[in-house]
């Protein structure tokens, strides 16, 4: 595994060399492949939101404001229950791998990990959503704004693209 340069890493790709499992000035090419890919898709909504325009983003923005409080609120409250609940079962691993209660910690962490990742993407959902769409209809709706976000979204593929055609 060596620490490449750029125009190294395209030179062995170019000679069919995997540089995968190579870094690139201390950067793992691998990861930055996953992450190119991650900006690509990203860059790649803009096309979506620019299909979708402002105008219907701040028609389902109020629609959302309009919907029940109290799902959101009971959403909030199972999200950080599990949080709250999980601290102490990650601190507990090691003890119940001790006393011989678990054999494989690595699938309760992954499962706790799981389940913390998923209620945070609920509480993001059911409290920000209508922030994030009228956001995205506000941004959208301003010709300066859609310019600068049409060409960070250019240059977010192309450099995605990059990244996850060298680690190829």
């Amino acid at each position: 595994m060596a620490d490449l340069s750029l125009i190294q890493a395209w030179q062995m790709w170019l000679d069919n060399v995997q540089v995968s499992q190579d870094t690139l000035y201390g950067w793992s090419i691998l990861a930055l492949g996953r992450m190119g890919k991650v900006v690509a898709f990203l860059s790649g909504l803009t096309v979506v939101l620019d299909i979708i325009g402002p105008e219907r983003l701040r028609r389902f923005g109020a629609r959302t404001a309009d919907s029940d409080p109290v799902i959101s609120r009971w959403l909030w409250v199972l999200a950080v229950g599990v949080f709250v609940v999980s601290i102490p079962v990650f601190n507990l691993i090691p003890t119940l791998i001790e006393w011989g209660v678990l054999s494989d910690s690595r699938r309760l962490h992954d499962l706790m990990v799981a389940l913390a990742v998923f209620f945070v993407i609920v509480m993001i959902v059911a409290g920000y959503s209508k922030v994030a769409i009228v956001g995205f209809a506000w941004v959208l709706a301003r010709p300066m704004f859609e310019r600068i976000l049409r060409w960070l979204s250019v240059a977010g593929l192309i450099i995605g693209f990059h990244f996850d055609l060298l680690a190829s």
